[in-house]
């Protein structure tokens, strides 16, 4: 296992996908990740954000719309594996389209940026 993912800073979440069905998945997840859930919203503290934390939306599938997306919130998904493109404050963070590790908020933060 890299380095980066064995950290105790590391956080890894993952988001199910059904494909191998849910029980599977998931308990062959839970000791590889912080948890394995299917929809989650989370808040993390950063300056630039509105009132200092960004919210940001997690799903195994993209939407094209979800929760707070008209204030500013973040939605990351995987499931494409890179075929559909990100859009306004939405990208694909599976690992198959990021040299198969996981990206960091700040590298998720500068490509959003860039859309």
């Amino acid at each position: 296992m890299p380095e980066s993912l064995s950290s105790p800073s590391s956080r890894l979440w993952f988001t199910s996908d059904h494909h191998f069905g849910h029980d599977k998945t998931a308990d062959r997840m839970k000791e590889s990740f912080g948890w394995v859930r299917d929809y989650y919203e989370l808040k993390v503290e950063d300056a630039d954000a509105p009132s200092g934390k960004q919210r940001i939306v997690l799903c195994h599938y993209a939407f094209r719309v979800w929760r707070n997306a008209h204030h500013g919130s973040w939605h990351l998904y995987g499931h494409s594996h890179g075929s559909l493109p990100g859009a306004g404050r939405s990208m694909d963070v599976g690992v198959d389209c990021h040299d198969f590790s996981p990206i960091s908020y700040e590298q998720v933060k500068a490509a959003l940026h860039q859309l």
